[in-house]
């Protein structure tokens, strides 16, 4: 709980006080947002709208109603499962990116985290907010959801009698009221006023190009798309359950008799489509009964043999119903921003990969959604509490609310390159290990790296062993190494003779070893 003198609580105390001491005119906020790489560089925009539907700058008109085509999207997530993958992932994305109130250091500029030389009290208020991991994703799921599928949401921000601040994220359908009558929202089947004493109502939009009031997203142009993929999976559907109807009808003529003779349980001879029936029906009980692999022999005349005749009720299954399935589910991925190889497991991209997020579409799909709710949040909660402090709108404007992707950013695999580069004394240590994973605590100690010089020493020198060994706290037992001599003679027996001294005729000692040279044809 925050002290009584703490900057939390007087802040929360000041932020309370706005809608009991003045009514604003009603204000609907737009921004341009630039969306920064992680270099510093621009890559592209997002157009973001909020207004505030309590609070000091609540508007006094009713909400927008629901659109029909947002209605149709939500029934249509639940029949599609590719757009259910493809808006989960972006929204899973965007809730691992972390929320933080941050300091612009100049204007256009990127904010970045508040460091300890900023004031305690946005540093205090900045872990009030978005200090719980949990429930900060959470809100952050299901307001991407909304933003995702159908366009806009509904941000409530709270603070309870702790002074702490926490936000959450509504449907439009779950926000019931006016600003005349009051708002209230319904949770599971009951409904609850909105205190605007302690609760703020923001409504987070994308705008619709041609009309900005009104809420736009990727899947409204899908519409057409999706309702195609629903309409062609129950046409195969009725082709499958028209197989499931029954096997057809088979035409039989009379005259055609079963070999030998078959006898029911009255030992009546049993007629042909008696003893088919049964011969089909006993293998589906018993297994191991020959009939499964004997056909049935039936003595039938040459003129009757055309006349048997199958007929199926079953629809032929379209051979090119699955080429339209995955051209439909490859415009569902380009409609929502994202590789369709992703959605057909193609290429290097499967199932188990498929949840992970490329650069790319964490800058036109992931980002464009974090800034729509940081930008509602700063507009009507972060600008509000700092212009009741007592700051310009000037200054106000240098903090906002903001998120770090780079827990999503997809670092290639180096540490083969970085291995390679330590041992060939062009990268450090650290750079290795942080390269493979790794960081300074998994170094090896003063001790393990003696080891592991004497190791080497041990192998290149194994001569040295006897001293090497000891240094590594092996003590080895090892034999003397005794050098061999010539044998002593027995007593007995006399010392050979020497060799003979060459004589004077012996022509190799007087010319020396014969010249095996070819000396090459005479002149």
């Amino acid at each position: 709980m925050p002290r009584p003198e703490s900057s939390s609580r007087i802040i929360a105390s000041s932020a309370l006080a706005i809608p009991r001491r003045r009514r604003a005119r009603s204000q609907l906020a737009t921004s341009t947002i630039p969306i920064v790489d992680g270099l510093g560089r621009a890559r592209g925009s997002i157009t973001a709208a909020a207004q505030a539907l309590t609070g000091p700058k609540a508007s006094v008109a009713s909400k927008v109603n629901t659109e029909q085509w947002q209605t149709e999207v939500w029934g249509l997530r639940h029949e599609v499962p590719e757009l259910r993958f493809v808006a989960d992932r972006q929204a899973s994305a965007a809730s691992q990116c972390r929320l933080f109130i941050g300091q612009t250091p100049k204007p256009g500029d990127e904010p970045v985290p508040l460091d300890d030389s900023a004031p305690q009290v946005l540093r205090e208020l900045n872990e009030s907010m978005f200090g719980q991991l949990a429930q900060t994703q959470q809100a952050m799921f299901r307001a991407a959801q909304q933003v995702v599928n159908g366009g806009e949401t509904e941000l409530l921000v709270s603070v309870d009698d702790d002074q702490r601040w926490s936000w959450s994220a509504w449907a439009p359908n779950e926000v019931t009221g006016s600003a005349v009558t009051g708002w209230a929202i319904r949770e599971g089947t009951q409904s609850r006023p909105i205190n605007p004493d302690r609760e703020l109502l923001v409504r987070s939009w994308r705008p619709a190009p041609e009309q900005i009031m009104f809420a736009d997203s990727p899947v409204r142009s899908l519409l057409p798309v999706l309702r195609e993929l629903v309409s062609l999976t129950k046409y195969v559907s009725a082709q499958m359950d028209s197989r499931l109807a029954g096997a057809g009808l088979l035409l039989v003529p009379a005259g055609i008799k079963p070999m030998g003779g078959q006898f029911d349980e009255q030992n009546k001879t049993l007629t042909f489509a008696q003893a088919l029936a049964e011969t089909m029906m006993v293998p589906l009980v018993d297994r191991d009964d020959a009939s499964s692999m004997v056909p049935l022999i039936a003595e039938v005349e040459p003129a009757l043999i055309e006349k048997i005749r199958h007929i199926t009720f079953a629809s032929t299954l379209d051979p090119h119903a699955a080429e339209l399935r995955s051209e439909l589910i490859r415009r569902i991925g380009l409609g929502m921003d994202t590789d369709p190889s992703v959605l057909l497991g193609q290429g290097e991209a499967n199932h188990w990969s498929g949840w992970l997020i490329a650069e790319d579409e964490v800058r036109l799909s992931v980002a464009p959604v974090a800034a729509i709710i940081c930008h509602s949040l700063t507009q009507f909660w972060l600008s509000s509490l700092l212009t009741e402090m007592g700051l310009s709108p000037a200054d106000a404007a240098r903090y906002q609310v903001w998120f770090d992707a780079s827990p999503l950013e997809l670092r290639p695999d180096r540490s083969k390159d970085a291995q390679t580069l330590h041992t060939q004394r062009i990268v450090g240590a650290a750079t290795a290990r942080r390269e493979s994973g790794f960081n300074d605590g998994d170094a090896p100690t003063a001790e393990e790296l003696r080891y592991a010089v004497l190791q080497d020493l041990l192998t290149a020198r194994p001569e040295l062993a006897e001293a090497i060994l000891p240094a590594m706290g092996i003590n080895l037992a090892l034999p003397e190494i005794v050098t061999p001599t010539t044998p002593a003679l027995p007593p007995d027996r006399p010392a050979p003779d020497p060799a003979p001294a060459p004589s004077a005729d012996d022509k190799s000692v007087q010319f020396g070893a014969p010249d095996t040279l070819d000396d090459g044809p005479p002149q």
